[in-house]
């Protein structure tokens, strides 16, 4: 497929499009999905969703456009700060007019093949007003998977719109709004509500949705109108105050053959925790399986001393560290492993993993921390790295440190900025897999795009 630049689409201004099949002289924005003919002809399509093509910025000029834009932002500062509020406001009393262009809330991929699928969430607003919509499409030829699905939103609240959680088994799920609950069957590409088998379990009401996060995978936090707080796993048929979770965790973990490998990091305890940046990169293993509940520990090291320490209070794991033997009574935790040598990394976030490995971001202990954030790939088996390079040294991700967040997949992981605009896919060693920076037509994570969002 040719990409046709010399000419701007006459609908939205981006150059990127391409020869529509069967209409000779007629061209297709891969922005907006307007068709228009070298005469000068538009056709609008109802559904102006952005192509897969379309997400593709050529993030490699990003910071040039930074230094491109300064003086503009220099100059215009005080016009925008002044003017900032009142453009809020008329949003909000005006409303945004049907028919604007959908804005991407998040996105990630799924196992649907090699490369996996793309799946984006968008913000919609149509004559029945503010909705979201899915679309999920494959990344080796471009093409859709399944029909674009709509979720009608009920309130005006954008503070996490959009939460994902996928489960032990591979099951993608999300949290609308801290309201709704979908499930996804990958493959009809079809959504299904789950929200009203939830209330069903509160005859008060739910008040709210959320994703548990780290400490318990597979799980929902469910605010009842009661005023408690309730762990919920639909996998594993779990429903309870969220109070009671690890004491029922602790009883049936006890009889659970299922085990599963995660990585942690671990800080450091005792008198060398005078460094709260800093943590260790250690495997945990830990019982519960894709049908069980599953927890997942937080436990700090502290260095090993013959001297004043003991096997009955601590029990040494390697490279002169040790974990504090009530903690490796934790519930569900049977073993800690950890890379020899060991080493300390500041401000680290494991940002994804699969079965093969764990992709890790952090800032290196330099003395001025000029060389900025690393990304290691540390292979699950051995904990060694497979492949580390500078954050700002990868043309995709210049800048975009901060912001990073990732997914994994089977073959590898997927980067984004934020929780929406697509960067690359790497494979597990960290050789590019799919560059969304390779094209045109996407300046979403700018700050152009954000001054332009407001209109």
């Amino acid at each position: 497929m040719g990409l046709i630049n010399h000419r701007s689409c006459p609908n939205c201004g981006v150059h990127a499009h391409r020869q529509v099949s069967g209409r000779l002289g007629w061209h297709e924005c891969l922005s907006c999905g307007a068709q228009f003919s070298e005469h000068g002809h538009v056709v609008v399509p109802r559904e102006q969703l952005w192509s897969t093509e379309a997400l593709t910025a050529q993030r490699t000029q990003k910071l040039l456009g930074w230094f491109k834009w300064l003086s503009t932002v220099v100059i215009g500062s005080a016009l925008l700060i002044g003017v900032g509020s009142w453009l809020a406001s008329w949003r909000k009393s005006a409303g945004t007019p049907a028919g604007a262009v959908p804005h991407l809330l998040a996105s990630t991929v799924i196992d649907l093949g090699n490369p996996p699928a793309l799946l984006r969430v968008f913000e919609r607003y149509t004559e029945q007003g503010r909705s979201l919509q899915t679309v999920l499409d494959r990344l080796d030829n471009g093409r859709r998977v399944g029909q674009l699905q709509d979720f009608p939103l009920t309130t005006d609240e954008t503070e996490k719109t959009v939460e994902f959680l996928r489960y032990a088994s591979g099951n993608l799920c999300m949290v609308l709004q801290a309201r709704q609950f979908w499930c996804l069957d990958a493959p009809q590409a079809r959504w299904h509500d789950q929200t009203a088998a939830i209330e069903g379990l509160l005859p008060a009401g739910v008040q709210s949705l959320a994703v548990q996060g780290e400490e318990w995978p597979d799980a929902l936090r469910v605010q009842g109108n009661d005023g408690q707080s309730y762990y919920l796993n639909l996998q594993a048929g779990k429903f309870m105050p969220q109070s009671q979770a690890l004491a029922q965790f602790a009883q049936e973990s006890e009889h659970y053959t299922e085990n599963w490998q995660s990585f942690g990091l671990a800080p450091v305890g005792g008198a060398d925790s005078s460094d709260a940046s800093l943590s260790y990169l250690v495997s945990y293993g830990l019982k519960g399986g894709t049908t069980q509940m599953r927890h997942q520990p937080r436990l700090p090291l502290y260095r090993w001393n013959s001297d004043t320490m003991n096997v009955q209070q601590f029990q040494p794991i390697g490279d002169g560290f040790a974990l504090r033997a009530a903690d490796a009574r934790t519930p569900g935790f049977f073993q800690m492993r950890v890379p020899i040598p060991m080493r300390a990394r500041r401000d680290a976030r494991v940002l994804a993993s699969n079965a093969r490995a764990a992709l890790v971001i952090y800032t290196p202990q330099s003395i001025d921390g000029s060389d900025g954030a690393v990304l290691d790939i540390v292979a699950r088996d051995t904990l060694q790295v497979l492949w580390t390079e500078v954050v700002d040294r990868v043309p995709q991700l210049m800048l975009e440190a901060p912001t990073l967040q990732a997914d994994g997949f089977s073959q590898g992981f997927y980067l984004r900025s934020g929780p929406a605009q697509p960067l690359m896919l790497i494979d597990t060693q960290g050789k590019m897999v799919h560059d969304f920076s390779s094209g045109k037509g996407s300046e979403q994570g700018s700050w152009l795009a954000r001054v332009q969002s407001w209109f």
